[in-house]
């Protein structure tokens, strides 16, 4: 067997973080004073259980609350505004930056998989075209690529075959410009797949010579 050499010399879903309710101005003034309108709330809480069909008792502790907080709120000073706007910017803050963290924590999830993955490729292609050969006495040639994450997310760009002339050399070895005529192709085709992880090598001068290209090939 023979691991990745160069071709071309030198040219490469979980779960989504769950958002909470970010209050509005009369919630977070709630939170911050609701003290100040409790007994308000409570001496109107008791003259409607003399009242009757208000409705059911916590929809309607619910509607007190609503219209005693959103009444002081709105008589409050402008000072006291901009406190319990301050506030519910910082919530806003601290929840993107959650999001940010669930986001990246899963980012390097992901990366992980990807590496384990791609790690495994040789073994299990081999695994698998050997025993096809054996079975069917056909010949594979297959092309893959990708951001490797690994690497910056340089473009990986493979060819792996399965089967030898009788002169005992593979697809890439017996077609003398098989660099040239299917990688080099096969390797813009994955730029344009890949278009955004070309564009940052071009961006920084290293496309063609960062884009990797290998082969690996068994021998029956």
């Amino acid at each position: 067997m023979q691991k990745f050499h160069n071709d071309l010399g030198g040219s490469k879903a979980g779960s989504k973080p769950k958002t909470s309710h970010i209050l509005k101005l009369w919630e977070m003034y709630l939170k911050m004073h609701y003290g100040k309108i409790k007994d308000a709330v409570k001496k109107e809480q008791e003259e409607l259980k003399n009242v009757p069909s208000t409705g059911p008792a916590k929809k309607t502790t619910l509607n007190i609350v609503k219209q005693h907080i959103k009444q002081a709120f709105n008589n409050k000073s402008e000072e006291v505004k901009a406190e319990v706007l301050a506030a519910v910017e910082t919530m806003k803050e601290t929840k993107c930056a959650e999001i940010e963290a669930v986001k990246n924590q899963c980012h390097d999830i992901n990366k992980d998989v990807a590496l384990r993955y791609i790690s495994k490729i040789a073994t299990i292609l081999t695994q698998f075209f050997k025993e096809l050969h054996e079975m069917t006495d056909w010949v594979f040639t297959v092309l893959m690529g990708g951001p490797h994450p690994d690497m910056g997310r340089v473009l990986d760009v493979s060819s792996f075959h399965v089967g030898t002339t009788k002169l005992g050399n593979w697809f890439s070895q017996a077609y003398p410009h098989f660099s040239q005529n299917v990688m080099v192709p096969y390797t813009q085709f994955i730029e344009c797949v890949f278009s955004e992880a070309a564009t940052l090598l071009r961006g920084k001068d290293l496309l063609p010579g960062s884009t990797m290209s290998s082969t690996l090939a068994i021998t029956p």
